[in-house]
C-alpha cells in the first residue's frame, strides 16, 4: 500500500507575496487586511519583518504612504465636503458645506505639536497651590501624607 501524502500549508516564495503584501498595506494600513487579502499568513509576514531588514523597511514605507493618504482624506473633510441638501420630501434643495472640527484638530496637533498638544506641566509648587485651592473651596479633602 502507498503511503498518503499529507497536505501542508506552503508558503508561497517571497517574491510572490512581498510586493502584493506590501501594496495592499499601504492602501489598507492594516496587517491583517493585507494578508487576508494577498493571501498570506500574519506570521509569516512578521517572522519576515523580523529577518529581512530590506522589507522591514519596505512596510514602514508602505505604513507611511498609507498614513500620508488618509492625512489628505482628513485634511479634504476638515477643510469641508460640499453635501446634496434635501427637503422631508426627498427634493434636493441645494447644497451644503460640512466642516469636521474634529480632523480639523487632530491635524494641527499632528503638524503643529509644539503649539496644538495637550499637554499640562506641573510643578511642586503648583501641585501644593492646587490641592491648598481645592481644599479651601470645599472640593477637596486635605490629606496627611507621611514624607
Amino acid at each position: 500500500m502507498a503511503a498518503r501524502k499529507v497536505k501542508t500549508k506552503r508558503t508561497p516564495k517571497k517574491d510572490c507575496w512581498q510586493d502584493p503584501f506590501l501594496t495592499e498595506l499601504a492602501e489598507t494600513c492594516n496587517v491583517r487586511d493585507a494578508c487576508r487579502i494577498v493571501g498570506i499568513g500574519r506570521q509569516t509576514v512578521y517572522d519576515e519583518r523580523k529577518s529581512n531588514k530590506d522589507f522591514a523597511r519596505r512596510w514602514d514605507v508602505a505604513i507611511d504612504e498609507g498614513v500620508d493618504a488618509l492625512v489628505l482624506v482628513a485634511r479634504e473633510r476638515a477643510k469641508g465636503i460640499e453635501q446634496d441638501v434635501f427637503d422631508k420630501d426627498g427634493a434636493n434643495t441645494g447644497t451644503k458645506v460640512r466642516y469636521s472640527d474634529v480632523l480639523l484638530m487632530f491635524l494641527l496637533k499632528a503638524h503643529r505639536p509644539e503649539r496644538f498638544r495637550d499637554n499640562m506641566h506641573i510643578t511642586g509648587d503648583q501641585t501644593q497651590r492646587y490641592v491648598i485651592e481645592l481644599h479651601e473651596f470645599g472640593e477637596g479633602k486635605e490629606e496627611k501624607k507621611d514624607g
